[in-house]
């Protein structure tokens, strides 16, 4: 997926950016993208997933099946677990998740992405994809609540890496932001992530998922492990 086509992707992902913070919540709870991970290659056993994604308990891991089976994602017929053509479209996530940690391999790409489920983080990315902005600009264009809410916004980015502040040395005093090495190589995975939303909307017509629930460290960002061709898993450690 080119810039353009990350560009295009979340520039149609809805005002509030609802339905990829929608998707971010579900990919972030404990032990899904494991799950998702493991079914990618076959339909499995419930003792050969629980291997595969060494959940804490085989309560924990039936719990988080039962949810992903009433979003969509997950099917379970017989003895085994198989994902639905909905979990099947994630292929693309997982690829440029890889791809990124095969790039950055001291970044965590499942806490990036949950940061982007926080308000106006996505709009932010959005915006610098076209280059530095001042903040006055960023302000208009991402239409934020308030100078205070944009600034705290920026600060978060900033501190896990996906944008730069500078500071110019020019009078008035001028201060841009702009992605960031890491930000521009983990654009393919949001656009990925805002693409799948799509899907994950269109399926939650039926029966709409509850996002409203806090992570289970309560922290907001989970960490996961990611198994990537490198054989360079992601820690599990949550941050």
């Amino acid at each position: 997926m080119t810039e353009n086509e990350v560009h295009q992707q979340m520039e149609c992902s809805g005002r509030e950016d609802q339905a990829p913070a929608a998707a971010i919540t579900l990919l972030q709870a404990r032990y899904a993208l494991p799950i998702v991970q493991a079914l990618l290659g076959a339909p499995l056993r419930f003792n050969a997933l629980h291997q595969h994604t060494a959940a804490a308990s085989a309560t924990t891991l039936r719990a988080r099946l039962l949810a992903l089976q009433k979003q969509g994602v997950v099917t379970h017929h017989g003895d085994h677990y198989a994902l639905t053509s909905l979990g099947q479209g994630l292929q693309a996530v997982f690829s440029a998740l890889c791809t990124f940690h095969q790039q950055h391999p001291d970044h965590d790409a499942t806490l990036l992405l949950t940061a982007l489920q926080r308000r106006y983080a996505m709009r932010i990315m959005r915006e610098l994809m076209t280059g530095a902005l001042g903040f006055n600009e960023l302000h208009r264009r991402v239409d934020a609540a308030s100078p205070t809410t944009l600034k705290r916004r920026l600060t978060d980015l900033e501190r896990i890496g996906l944008i730069d502040r500078t500071a110019h040395s020019v009078m008035p005093p001028r201060t841009t932001y702009a992605h960031s090495s890491v930000g521009m190589d983990f654009s393919p995975v949001v656009g990925h992530v805002v693409q799948w939303s799509r899907m994950f909307q269109t399926a939650a017509t039926d029966a709409t998922p509850d996002t409203s629930a806090e992570p289970e460290n309560g922290s907001g960002c989970q960490s996961q492990e990611l198994n990537c061709p490198d054989g360079n898993p992601r820690p599990t450690t949550p941050n």
